[in-house]
């Protein structure tokens, strides 16, 4: 398979790797934003927000914030969790993480938590929770599913937009777009998005060689095939084109 792009992405270096390429299969990795939102990510994410519990949980020295992304991926959805540790005190700074998985997500974010004071803060940490898990959970959707195979979409990703956070600190900070309305994009790169911790470069390479030689290639529509007769009219000729109409006589 040959990929065709102005950007790199973290499994681009399988196509050294993997021996007996076929050129005939092509991928057009092409970044862009998709607007307006599909509908039945629309919906999807509207639900989500009006349900997610936005108040911060509070840790030792600062506090925690999640929200839902998604990243879909040769036609399956994957959830994630979008993690922003602001710090207090003289070390104030921000960090930001995203987690496919609650396992991990729980390990990070435990390493700082502090037992919750009040109820309100427990019953707040224990929603915060609760949603994370059922939203990492949850399986995709049949119209979405059908939506990214009939449009040919290999990638697709949603986050929340709005202020530029960064994934990491320091030099290997990484920038994305959470809060407020939901931005889509298509052929999103994916390393800087963690993408790794779900296909590693070998078998990403290998599940989008699949899906655009299979999956997207029988969803396409069959190639049109046109008569003699429709050949001819696309071409400005009639049937008496090359041939004198009855009538007409000769010519002296």
């Amino acid at each position: 398979m040959r990929i065709l792009s102005t950007a790199r992405d973290y499994y681009d270096r399988s196509l050294a790797l993997a021996p007996g390429q076929d050129d005939a299969i092509q991928y057009l990795r092409t970044r862009r934003e998709l607007a307006p939102m599909p509908d039945t990510l629309h919906v999807l994410m509207r639900e989500v927000s009006r349900a997610w519990p936005c108040a911060p949980v509070e840790t030792r020295r600062g506090s925690i914030e999640l929200a839902p992304f998604l990243v879909a991926f040769c036609g399956k959805l994957h959830r994630g969790i979008h993690a922003r540790h602001t710090r207090r005190g003289e070390a104030a700074d921000s960090e930001v993480r995203l987690f496919y998985g609650w396992d991990e997500l729980e390990a990070w974010a435990g390493q700082d938590r502090i037992a919750a004071a009040s109820a309100p803060e427990r019953r707040r940490r224990a929603a915060s929770d609760r949603f994370a898990q059922a939203w990492l959970a949850a399986q995709g959707t049949l119209e979405l599913n059908q939506f990214l195979i009939g449009e040919g979409i290999v990638i697709l990703t949603c986050f929340e937009a709005g202020e530029r956070y960064w994934i990491g600190s320091g030099a290997q900070a990484k920038g994305i777009y959470p809060g407020g309305a939901y931005r889509v994009v298509v052929d999103d790169t994916l390393g800087p998005l963690g993408f790794g911790q779900v296909f590693d470069a070998t078998l990403a390479f290998q599940e989008i060689e699949m899906y655009v030689s299979g999956t997207v290639a029988e969803a396409a529509p069959p190639p049109l095939v046109l008569s003699e007769k429709d050949r001819i009219a696309q071409h400005g000729f009639d049937k008496w084109s090359f041939r004198r109409p009855p009538g007409s006589g000769k010519s002296t």
